[in-house]
Parts: C-alpha cells; sequence; structure tokens
C-alpha cells in the first residue's frame, strides 16, 4: 500500500511541475521568536523534517533576521497557518522572499510538534492530501468547549510526505 502511495505521490508531483513553473525559492533557514519560551517541540519538528536530509537540504537555524528565512511564532488565531510572500526578480520569475509560520499558543507536546512539521511542509510548496497517515493530511482534534485535545503519538513523516518533499527539492 505504501508504495502504490508512494506511485500516488510521483505522478501528483508531476503535475506540480506543470502548474507551479514560475515560482523560484531557495532554501531558508528558520528563526524561531524570541517571544516563544520552550522551543523543544519546534526543534524536534525540525529534527523530524533533516531525519531524512540526505534526499534534500536540511533545514537549519539561523540568527540572522535581514536575510530570507522562515520565521516561527504564535498565533492566537488558527491552530496553524503559513504565510509566503513572493517577489519578483530580473528573470520574471518570482521568489520567496517572506515566510511566517504561525501556531496556536495552546499547542502543546506532540499536537504543537505535528502543527508545525505540517507547517514546514507547507514553505516547501506541500499541498494537503488526503492520504491517512500524512502530515500533509494532520488534524488538529477540538472538544465540543474549544479546547485541544493533545496528541499522544509522535509526530512522523509519512512516505508520501518524504516522497513530495524529494520531488520538489530535486
Amino acid at each position: 500500500m505504501k508504495v502504490l502511495l508512494g506511485c500516488i505521490f510521483v505522478i501528483f508531483a508531476n503535475t506540480f511541475q506543470l502548474i507551479d513553473t514560475c515560482i523560484r525559492y531557495n532554501d531558508r533557514p528558520y528563526y524561531i521568536s524570541k517571544k516563544i519560551e520552550d522551543k523543544s517541540e519546534i526543534y524536534n519538528a525540525v529534527n523530524e523534517y533533516n531525519r531524512f536530509s540526505y534526499f534534500y537540504p536540511a533545514l537549519l537555524e539561523t540568527t540572522d533576521k535581514e536575510k530570507p528565512h522562515i520565521r516561527i511564532q504564535h498565533s492566537d488565531g488558527s491552530m496553524g497557518a503559513t504565510y509566503m510572500n513572493a517577489v519578483t526578480n530580473s528573470g520574471g520569475y518570482f521568489e520567496l522572499d517572506k515566510t511566517v509560520i504561525n501556531f496556536n499558543k495552546r499547542a502543546t507536546g506532540n499536537t504543537l510538534q505535528c502543527i508545525i512539521l505540517h507547517e514546514i511542509l507547507h514553505t516547501q510548496m506541500i499541498y494537503h492530501n488526503q492520504i491517512e497517515g500524512s502530515i500533509m493530511n494532520y488534524t488538529v482534534k477540538i472538544t465540543q468547549n474549544g479546547d485541544i485535545i493533545q496528541d499522544t503519538a509522535p509526530c512522523k513523516l509519512n512516505v508520501d510526505d518524504i516522497v513530495s518533499l524529494i520531488y520538489i527539492k530535486k
């Protein structure tokens, strides 16, 4: 089944190439807002992303906010969101300039790790899918009172997530 899902995502990635040929983006390091006290789950999410970095470039941390980077910060709104800004370069292509990952302050532990990992994949131009177990199909569970039901399982990249990253990075 995993091999079949991998084949489906290779087809998806080839379709992506036909649609998104006008956007260029360089690998950007990430910067964690100083307002975030406990960064451990963010580091766990980045480590999970980097676990397969022999197939694609690793995501590295920076303290230089002047150069293009992925900013990770708190949000009071949605559970997780990624915002990207593009500018036109001299070749007529768009280049990603500013990228911000927002996550809800109430998310902790494995839930926070999954949100961050999901949003990191968005910064790499990976889109949502309907594949069970995929980080790009991740949903935060909420009670009727609006409280987050924290996940107990660790957050892991699925084979389809990895195939998408490998294709996009090549």
